[in-house]
């Protein structure tokens, strides 16, 4: 219910999710956690994200996930032209999950909400940061 259209994505930056950042208040943490992507090199970038959905469909046992995809596009419609997909993610809050790396089959990753074009570059790895 919130009046902010910028909480209705599943993954937020840390300046969406802090009321002081929100009331462009000083905040210790903008300086961990950026807004914008820090530009490491030509092929690689980092982005600090939160999520504010919990992964799990229903209470119980977790036998069917949600799984989300990164898009990233010049445009703020993502039915425009598309820089980049990740596969799909179980996005989780638990830091124990997931330490092993997952190897995905070929075929699993052409079903995702935006399936990457073949000339667009995918998101290879998504790190956590909590």
């Amino acid at each position: 219910q919130d009046k902010n259209p910028e909480m209705c994505r599943v993954l937020l930056t840390h300046e969406v999710m802090c009321s002081r950042c929100c009331d462009k208040k000083s905040c210790g943490n903008r300086n961990e956690t950026p807004s914008d992507p820090v530009i490491i090199d030509r092929f690689f970038l980092k982005f600090f994200l939160k999520c504010n959905q919990n992964c799990l469909k229903n209470a119980g046992n977790p036998r069917d996930m949600r799984r989300f995809q990164v898009v990233i596009s010049t445009q703020v419609d993502v039915s425009g032209p598309l820089l980049a997909v990740s596969d799909n993610m179980f996005v989780h809050n638990n830091s124990k999950h997931g330490r092993r790396a997952k190897r995905i089959d070929a075929n699993e990753a052409m079903f995702g909400l935006y399936p990457p074009l073949p000339a667009t570059p995918c998101v290879k790895a998504i790190c956590p940061s909590e």
